[in-house]
């Protein structure tokens, strides 16, 4: 019996070893890839406000819920829930009326976000800050 105790104690181990320091990471540096605006047909386009949102990069602290987008002084504060490998952030000032929400999604190779912000949906990667 103890030697099954022991492999699964040497199987976690091992398992929390090959898992990257993003899994854990708690200061991430996020760009983003790929961005689309909802339009009034109900249809997704890349239109310039997108082009623009696609060029953005963010600094997400999980521990505190500090959201800072790229060259700007302010952040803005969120509330983190995190269930598993995904977090997901509101505002914290408002969050019955949510306008923007980041969903971070974590797994042993990467760190993917996506964004809303009212009809625009942005996409992209993360990496952990050391």
């Amino acid at each position: 019996m103890w030697v099954i105790v022991l492999r699964a104690a040497l199987l976690t181990a091992m398992l929390t070893a090959c898992i990257s320091p993003s899994v854990a990471a708690e200061l991430l540096a996020c760009q983003a890839k790929d961005a689309v605006n909802l339009q009034n047909d109900g249809t997704l386009k890349t239109d310039s406000l997108a082009q623009r949102a696609a060029q953005g990069s963010l600094v997400i602290d999980l521990s505190n819920g500090e959201v800072r987008s790229a060259g700007e002084r302010e952040s803005l504060k969120m509330t983190a829930r995190q269930h598993g490998n995904e977090t997901v952030l509101v505002p914290s000032f408002a969050p019955e009326f949510v306008r923007n929400v980041i969903r971070i999604h974590q797994t042993a190779g990467q760190i993917v976000f996506s964004q809303y912000i009212l009809d625009l949906f942005i996409s992209g990667t993360c990496a952990p800050i050391q």
